[in-house]
């Protein structure tokens, strides 16, 4: 395989250290260290801070010295028992926020940077399938496993005994735990809400999880075990210590934690170990994971780095190695980048191959990855989370809506249902029980998790993706396989490989809403709908978790996922449109069928709900295998919500019923592909339908069907004489143009004022044909404005836009002569009160005219009190004005309402600069979907009219 070109990669600003790791040590030596003046950032791959205490359970010690003011902040006396890990993360939070010191979440190193001497200049960073630079004199690495160590290949001797365990709290100990685990403290009650919950807190001892660069599988293997509908919350992380130290064989281990020699922190020129790679006896465990011993030992170290920056030269390239091959990662997203650095990036080892790989073990990766076991191949699924089972397990969204409950969902419910009688609801169930049956059935089915991994790029051969770039706790490398399925819900796999995608480019700002709930101790459903999270902006999803912490200080904790409802999506051999299920066709190569409301959490952009807006009604959509197929690649099928799928398709096709049964299907097919060597274009979809028949997953009539569009003129004919007033016939007027265009003409021209004239102008209006000009520019002269609509995420059904509201973007579309001047007049008539649908109606008409009359209307209107100034930027304003509703709406109606005006001014001539002046502040808002919009319009302005 040839070498890869080099490829370029963005910097961040260089820092003189980078921490990398999220422990109570970790904040500490950060804190020290902008105490002495050094630049510094905090990295770590979980969703908050305080591995080694919340992230373990570790209960308050009764030796805590609280003479130590910041530990004593930290642990309140007044506070339960245990001390809530959300108050212990958001403590630590605070504290970086107060010295200034920036932190990421969910990114990890996955290579050092070396300058023109080989020595250390930096950190190879990946967030999600994303890589970024970070150019720095110094490391200090604070991970539990020491990835950075491993990373740098600093000589690790196996001089201890290995000491795991795993802390939970349950109502009673589990079946046949009774002489594995040791209760830590007494029983409390706690009340949430109307429930007073009775629960402990345990600690299992457990056999090694391994110490290999592969994640360890054991670790998932004994979460497996943990299948008890009594335990209520399990953590994010084992306690304890590996056998492994950065020392050599004749290395004494101290016996106390300030026994440590400056020179031991220090095993690479520019290193530094605050983990437990430090030469410790397994018995100084407890006093390294005691917060007094955190927090001392940070500090220490903190001002030995500060005293000892090296000088280093640019970073030039990695670390040598002999792999070759072209790898593929996707576009970064970064606020403070503009610098880049060019480097080979083929230097990744090779580790365990297989058949299939999964990435992303959510909703449908957990599925898909349990169904290509079952078939016989060797998977293995890999997942950032603890755990698998995404959004309906450590999302807490432990609920169907809505969903076709059949095949694969319907096996998963029988068996949730015999594990917890007392759930007789099969609708909902126990989070946590369900996660630990995910890993119960894969480990049935042979194949294997890596937890708290990611993929973090592909190796292609052409257009064909035969490995996958993982970051793993002890390490990255490429695991070669014959099939991916790319469950991340967000398309990462295929954005790596560079597969075409759509809704990350900024040049629409219309995302349903999404969760990020707080986590009470009852393990139980929590739905949230209060904010957008770009869940490809590291620094955005790392202020989304610490505003909820602030959002909700009294929780137990904050779940530990993005509970989105809209991601990036592939471009797929077909992209599934509302119009399609709303006109009821099917497909030769249907693999699901869901079925839903419109639950759009959100508005719709699609014209044929601006003529008949969504309702509650009940429907099904049939999606074909040719959603999951990116356009140009081969070995990657995408699943769950980065479906090739009109976003207004989402809300019909997302439910987790379908998901799961989707997923499913996905498993077979990359099992198939990968054990025949068969391209996924190449599979016969027939046989796959009669597997999918055979698990209950399709119907059989399906097995019969073939696509029924485009649908016979009479049809067309039909819905033309009703008119547009329902689904299906306003969808066959969009869905076929061209024979519906003359005869709506028919209907404009007969009486250009009667209802029937106007409902064929707003189609042909929304079609951009001319000819609806006249009727449409009477209409909103004549009209005055009706109730417009405000933002709302959860519950939102019916229109998005008001009548009115259509009428103007239809007229806009016609380009008729007097439109920017009446539309002009109409906007006007707005004041600081005015609903966000008119305001995006307005923008929408002067994005798509772009006439200076249109400007001045709206450079008016936002001159108007509390239209403007509604962005964030710092994440200390952002906690600042974080409220208690957990479907906070009225936040995103004020930004969306001046980030809509802003854009419709800007690309109208943008009247005495202002537009451009509020998009640039947007460009650094912390709420990625909104940095990105104001990007794209100022950069792309010719793509940037959609809404």
């Amino acid at each position: 395989m040839p070498h890869a070109p080099q490829q370029s990669v963005a910097c961040l600003p260089a820092i003189d250290v980078a921490i990398v790791g999220g422990s109570t040590a970790a904040v500490s030596a950060a804190l020290e260290l902008a105490e002495n003046g050094s630049s510094t950032t905090l990295f770590h791959s979980r969703s908050g801070l305080g591995e080694e205490s919340a992230g373990t359970l570790q209960p308050v010690p009764a030796s805590l010295d609280r003479a130590d003011s910041w530990v004593d902040s930290l642990y309140p006396q007044d506070a339960p028992f245990p001390v809530w890990p959300g108050r212990i993360r958001r403590g630590l939070e605070q504290a970086l926020l107060r010295a200034g010191v920036p932190f990421w979440f969910f990114v990890r190193p996955v290579s050092l940077l070396l300058d023109e001497s080989g020595q250390m200049a930096g950190l190879l960073m990946a967030s999600r399938s994303a890589l970024f630079a970070v150019p720095c004199r110094a490391v200090i690495d604070a991970s539990q496993h020491g990835i950075v160590a491993r990373l740098a290949r600093v000589p690790l001797t196996n001089l201890r005994e290995e000491q795991w365990s795993i802390r939970f709290l349950a109502k009673t100990i589990p079946a046949g735990w009774e002489d594995r685990v040791q209760p830590l403290g007494d029983w409390f009650e706690v009340s949430e809400g109307k429930t007073v919950l009775r629960a402990g807190l345990f600690e299992a001892r457990l056999p090694s999880p391994g110490d290999k660069i592969e994640p360890a599988a054991s670790e998932w293997r004994l979460r497996s075990e943990l299948l008890d509908p009594t335990v209520c919350v399990t953590p994010e992380a084992l306690s304890g210590v590996g056998s492994a130290v950065a020392a050599s064989p004749e290395t004494a281990l101290a016996t106390q934690l300030d026994h440590l020699q400056e020179a031991q922190f220090e095993p690479k020129r520019g290193l530094f170990c605050l983990n437990t790679l430090l030469p410790i006896e397994t018995a100084v465990h407890a006093e390294w994971e005691h917060p007094n011993g955190q927090a001392t030992l940070g500090r220490r170290l903190g001002q030995l780095v500060a005293s000892r920056l090296p000088t280093v030269g640019p970073p030039v390239q990695l670390p040598p190695s002999d792999t070759t091959g072209h790898h593929g990662f996707a576009p970064i997203f970064l606020r403070k980048s503009d610098t880049e650095v060019t480097l080979d990036l083929a230097h990744f080892p090779r580790l365990t191959p297989c058949d299939v790989v999964v990435a992303g073990g959510g909703t449908g990766g957990a599925g898909a990855a349990i169904a290509a076991a079952r078939e016989g191949a060797r998977t293995i699924v890999c997942d950032i989370q603890h755990g698998l089972g995404g959004v309906g397990t450590l999302g807490l969204i432990a609920s169907y809506y809505f969903g076709n409950r059949c095949g694969f969902t319907s096996e998963l419910d029988d068996r949730m249902a015999k594990l917890d009688s007392n759930q007789p609801d099969t609708k909902r169930w126990n989070p946590e029980l369900k996660m630990a049956l995910y890993a119960r059935l894969l480990k049935q089915a042979g194949g294997e998790a890596w937890l708290n991994s990611f993929a973090f790029g592909v190796r292609k051969a052409g257009q064909k993706v035969d490995g996958v770039l993982v970051s793993t706790p002890f390490g990255a490398g490429l695991v070669q396989c014959g099939a991916v399925v790319d469950a991340t819900g967000s398309a990462d796999v295929a954005a790596a490989a560079g597969a075409p995608c759509r809704t990350t480019d900024g040049s629409h700002v219309a995302v349903q809403g999404t969760g990020l709930s707080p986590r009470l101790i009852e393990p139980r459903y929590h739905n949230t709908d209060h904010t957008f999270i770009d869940d490809g902006d590291p620094e955005g999803v790392t202020y989304a978790f610490v505003e909820a912490r602030a959002k909700f200080p009294e929780a137990f904790d904050t779940a530990p996922f993005v509970d989105s409802r809209e991601r990036r999506q592939i471009r797929g051999e077909f992209e599934l449109s509302p119009l399609d299920f709303l006109a009821n066709r099917t497909f030769p190569d249907t693999i699901t069928t869901a079925e839903s409301n419109f639950d759009t959490h959100g508005f719709t952009v699609h014209p044929v709900f601006l003529v008949c807006p969504p309702d509650k009604k009940s429907l099904r959509a049939d999606v074909p295998f040719r959603c999951l197929l990116p356009r140009d690649i081969e070995g990657v099928l995408a699943t769950g919500l980065g479906v090739s799928a009109h976003r207004d398709a989402l809300p019909v096709i997302r439910m987790q019923a379908d998901v799961q049964n989707q997923g499913c299907a996905a498993g077979i097919a990359a099992a198939w592909s990968a054990q025949r060597g068969v391209a996924y274009r190449e599979l016969d979809i027939r046989e796959i339908q009669k597997k999918l028949v055979e698990l209950g997953v399709l119907a059989p009539a399906k097995l019969q069907e073939n696509d029924s569009f485009p649908l016979p003129k009479e049809v067309v004919k039909t819905s033309v004489e009703k008119g547009p007033v329902t689904f299906y016939d306003a969808a066959i007027l969009f869905a076929h143009e061209a024979e519906s265009q003359p005869l709506l003409l028919e209907n404009l021209t007969s009486d250009i004022t009667s209802e029937r004239a106007v409902d064929a102008a707003l189609v042909l209006g929304l079609m951009g044909h001319p000819a609806a000009g006249d009727c449409l520019a009477g209409q909103v002269a004549a009209t005055e404005w009706d109730d417009g609509w405000n933002y709302r995420g959860m519950g939102q059904f019916g229109r998005s836009m008001s009548r009115l509201d259509a009428l103007i973007v239809a007229l806009a579309k016609t380009h008729h002569a007097e439109a920017a001047t009446i539309i002009s007049a109409k906007v006007a008539e707005l004041d600081q009160d005015a609903a966000l649908s008119h305001c995006r109606a307005a923008a929408l008409a002067a994005g798509i005219l772009r006439e200076p009359p249109l400007a001045e209307a709206i450079h008016q209107l936002l001159q108007r009190p509390g239209l403007a100034g509604h962005a964030i930027t710092a994440m200390t304003d952002g906690v600042q004005q974080a409220n208690p509703d957990k479907n906070d709406n009225r936040t995103r109606n004020l930004a969306l309402r001046e980030l809509h005006l802003a854009r419709g001014l800007y690309l109208a001539g943008d009247h005495e600069a202002l537009g451009r002046g509020i998009l640039e502040i947007y460009s650094q808002d912390l709420r990625g979907l909104f940095a990105r919009h104001a990007r794209a319009v100022m950069n792309r302005p010719e793509e940037a009219a959609v809404g």
